[in-house]
């Protein structure tokens, strides 16, 4: 199933080509609107606990910040630079793999930014239709 990269978001945003927001309302227990809830919920959760975790290294992002579009792209990629990707701890089956920022070898090239694939502009599916694919999905697998 081929389904666009999205962004999940809680009810205060609209349903955008790329912005996922529940379904409205409550729904019978284990419809495909009460799965497709239930799942982008603990994805939207994940994501905050993740953007704590960054903010507790990087303590910018503590607080409101009050920038032109060129500034704050500027402090995204210094904050990149300072946390390049697998700085962060990961655990894969119990197994934890120390991220690079308890290591102290700055001798690797920065491997922090990766080349972008491109992606149309405009999807042939409208934003009710992917809503729709997505909670399709999350009803299938289990």
């Amino acid at each position: 199933m081929k389904l666009p990269f999205v962004m999940v978001a809680a009810n205060a945003f609209p349903l955008q080509e790329h912005i996922m927001k529940p379904y409205p309302g409550n729904h019978e227990s284990r419809s495909e609107k009460r799965i497709f809830n239930y799942r982008l919920n603990r994805a939207r959760i994940i994501v905050e606990n993740a953007f704590g975790i960054i903010s507790s290294v990087s303590k910018v992002l503590r607080k409101t910040m009050l920038h032109q579009p060129e500034q704050a792209r500027k402090n995204k990629i210094s904050r990149d630079m300072f946390s390049p990707r697998g700085s962060f701890d990961r655990d894969n089956n119990g197994i934890v793999t120390q991220g690079t920022r308890r290591i102290e070898d700055l001798t690797e090239p920065l491997t922090s930014y990766l080349p972008l694939r491109n992606v149309p502009r405009r999807s042939a599916i409208d934003n009710e239709q992917v809503r729709t694919k997505f909670a399709e999905y999350f009803a299938t697998i289990r």
